[in-house]
């Protein structure tokens, strides 16, 4: 995950990573003055799932450095401007990856600009995915900006606006 500032653990055996998280739940505990007996006490419970288990992700639009092209992944470790690709990503399901990796594609050919924070300009922000552990679908979201600065639906590269039918859609102008 090197770079990546969407994994705190993945460099620790399993093991490890339960226990931190138990002292982290216990640290809370006694810090919130939340006292449960021991008898009653379940602790941490670890996944059957090392890896591949994330059902739900929010993956970012932006450049992995200043000016550089359109990137899709997550933010680097200590920073929320640069975006790191993360097509290797061992959390999320291998579908997950498949999905990344198209929309990366797609976007790129569209030429569909990220949404700028500071420049208050763009379009894409934010892909979701979650896949239904029951049914095994994945549903991909975009989290996207329609609104310039002056409240104006944006163009895109092809000169043209995003039409949405406001019967499904909700948007609402960046102030």
């Amino acid at each position: 995950f090197g770079k990546c500032g969407g994994c705190t653990y993945q460099n620790l055996k399993y093991e490890k990573e339960l226990e931190m998280k138990y002292n982290q739940v216990k640290n809370i505990m006694i810090w919130n003055r939340v006292e449960i007996p021991d008898e009653k006490w379940e602790g941490i419970t670890g996944s059957p799932d090392e890896y591949e288990y994330r059902n739900k992700m929010e993956f970012s639009f932006g450049n992995e450095v200043k000016d550089g092209p359109t990137t899709l992944g997550m933010h680097k470790k200590g920073s929320m401007h640069d975006i790191v690709p993360v097509t290797d990503c061992n959390i999320v399901d291998g579908d997950f990856r498949k999905i990344l990796k198209f929309v990366t594609d797609f976007v790129t050919e569209k030429g569909w600009p990220f949404y700028h924070k500071f420049q208050f300009d763009g379009f894409m922000r934010h892909l979701v995915i979650r896949k239904g552990i029951n049914t095994n679908e994945e549903i991909p979201s975009f989290i996207i900006n329609i609104y310039s600065p002056k409240k104006r639906l944006i163009t895109m590269p092809d000169g043209s606006t995003p039409e949405f039918d406001k019967s499904k859609f909700s948007a609402k102008a960046l102030k």
